[in-house]
């Protein structure tokens, strides 16, 4: 008796599209495609609860997401995970936007039912067609009897073009005919999202005035987001007597809307005493970290001017991310005064507790007053970090090996586990669980020695090999259990499932859909295809006009040859070739 498999369409259509291109050996290692993004992706789900969650419940992760796109374009996609974390199915019946329209989800297939412990990955593009902050909401409606509209916020805005001069005024203070003043020393930050290129420098023609790239390349640098171009000026006086003033200003072209950056500078004859608070270096960039983790860097307050200046208060403003992430001094100014050329050194910590892809950013603030002066003075750094998820994953999330002839061996087939955030992970362990294990036999496989760690950057991943074995008909079922630290899961569950049959005859059928007859069209079989047993029929009559490509595991319609019209019924019967089991 001959076992039967409906294909679907939509399935059993290859593209009918060109031909070229490479081809796949059917017994080579075969990434198994599993469930269309969408739908059963069997791997987030952790354990269900302390007290353990009756009922079906829905989880979606991360609950907030910020998008950068400049107007007419569109973001990166970010990913959301849905999972039912509850103890009965979940049925899935909408998902809508509350808000602004220039959010675009990717389509899910509704409604959708959950398993207990199942999930599934959809994505959100930020699409702005004007100017602007965007907020919105994105909906899931369930039969979650605790949250029958579960909420994610999305937050949209435009990338800024900022590129500021830290300070953007410099005092060189008094110096007396005959001397130099000290170098002192400015920041060009980029404190936006674009990256800027640095024009000519240029001083304006003032004798006594002179400049110099301290760190970078000046003229010609493209300066990155939350990079730095540290120059220095100062002055040589030979003329400037008595309370007599000169001044300048140091230009700095950029190719962005900001334009050109300007940092007027001052000095003043005589000997008269100076105070000049500065913090360095004026941008500090914590990059990606691990929420959950606190990165300590250590600052530099100086002052760098002749006398001593008066300390106020030293304080950080947030200026935008999430209200949960934030940066805090953990060692602060002693003493409440410095005297001129002094310096202490500060630490700043970044702590984030919630993954934000757009990043956090404040001010570090340094109050004093200039008693020479009589002036109360600022001096500023820039502070910026993106708090992110330890996350891992399985591509495919379950390995369906299909059907396989009892005492055979299906074909190979590959699932690769990997770092799929943005910051490292620790992979220490992994198991099969399940009584249908045994009907599994690895490949391949990575080593973990017990005890230790295998570390996965992002996009880093590790490869687990397998061939379905059965022994007699009847579905063999094992779960391949990997275990790290990543935060979206306490252990990555991937669902190997394998169906076992008395007879390598098989029939496929299918309905042909609208084909592009100028190409080759190519119809996948469900089993590994002994091509001297191969038989087609079109509506119930058998035809030879059709050929067969071992190396994809499909029978062929040569363009401009094809048999067969839209809605006809194709039956493929053939049998399967039985592999051996491999050593590993």
């Amino acid at each position: 008796m001959r076992t039967r498999h409906l294909l679907l369409s939509a399935l059993a259509l290859a593209l009918a599209a060109c031909d070229d291109g490479e081809s796949l050996d059917p017994d080579m290692t075969l990434p198994d495609t599993g469930p269309s993004v969408g739908r059963d992706m069997r791997l987030e789900a952790g354990p269900i609860g302390e007290a353990g969650i009756l009922g079906p419940r829905i989880d979606v992760t991360p609950d907030r997401l910020s998008f950068l796109a400049d107007p007419g374009e569109r973001s990166e996609p970010v990913a959301l995970i849905v999972t039912n974390t509850g103890t009965e199915p979940l049925t899935l019946t909408a998902i809508r936007l509350d808000g602004a329209p220039d959010f675009e989800p990717s389509p899910v297939e509704l409604p959708v039912t959950l398993a207990p412990a199942e999930a599934f990955e959809m994505s959100v593009v930020f699409a702005p067609d004007a100017a602007g902050d965007r907020a919105s909401r994105l909906v899931f409606v369930s039969d979650d009897p605790a949250a029958p509209e579960h909420t994610v916020d999305l937050a949209g805005r435009n990338p800024e073009s900022c590129v500021r001069a830290m300070p953007s005024t410099v005092n060189l203070g008094s110096v007396a005919i005959g001397a130099q003043s000290a170098r002192f020393r400015v920041q060009l930050v980029n404190c936006g999202d674009r990256p800027a290129t640095i024009g000519e420098i240029a001083l304006d023609d003032v004798a006594g005035f002179e400049w110099e790239v301290v760190q970078g390349e000046g003229a010609g640098q493209i300066l990155r987001p939350g990079s730095v171009l540290l120059l220095a000026v100062w002055y040589t006086n030979s003329a400037l007597s008595g309370d007599d003033m000169a001044s300048t200003v140091l230009r700095v072209p950029t190719d962005l809307s900001v334009g050109e950056v300007r940092i007027n500078v001052t000095v003043r004859g005589g000997g008269g005493p100076t105070c000049e608070m500065v913090i360095e270096p004026a941008m500090v960039d914590y990059e990606t970290l691990r929420i959950g983790l606190t990165r300590p860097v250590e600052l530099t307050v100086a002052n760098r001017g002749t006398a001593a200046c008066e300390l106020r208060d030293l304080s950080v403003m947030a200026t935008d991310g999430a209200p949960e992430n934030g940066f805090q001094i953990v060692r602060g100014l002693e003493g409440e005064a410095m005297a001129g050329g002094a310096e202490q050194t500060i630490e700043v910590a970044y702590a984030p507790e919630i993954p934000d892809p757009v990043g956090d950013r404040a001010e570090l603030r340094l109050s004093y007053h200039d008693p020479h002066r009589v002036q109360n003075r600022t001096a500023t750094a820039l502070l910026r970090g993106v708090g992110a998820q330890a996350q891992i994953g399985a591509a495919p999330p379950a390995v369906q090996t299909g059907v396989t002839t009892a005492g055979c061996a299906s074909w190979r087939r590959t699932t690769t586990v990997s770092n799929v955030g943005f910051v490292p992970i620790c992979v220490t362990g992994f198991d099969y669980l399940g009584a249908g294990c045994e009907r599994f036999a690895v490949i391949a496989e990575p080593s973990v020695p017990q005890g230790e760690c295998v570390a996965l950057e992002r996009g880093e991943g590790l490869d687990f090999t397998f061939r379905h074995t059965p022994a007699a008909p009847g579905t063999d079922r094992c779960t391949l259990v990997v275990e790290s630290d990543a935060q979206n899961t306490d252990a990555l569950q991937v669902q190997l499932d394998g169906q076992g049959t008395d007879t390598a005859a098989t029939v496929d059928e299918a309905e042909v859909g609208d084909l592009d007859r100028r190409r080759n069209a190519y119809f996948s079989l469900s089993r590994p295809c002994d091509e001297a047993t191969l038989r087609l029929f079109v509506d119930g009559e058998e035809t030879e006009q059709f050929d067969f490509s071992e190396q994809r595991n499909a029978l062929v319609f040569e363009a401009n040859r094809h048999p067969a019209d839209e809605g006809a019924m194709l039956r493929m019967e053939y049998d399967a070739v039985c592999y051996e089991v491999e050593a590993p």
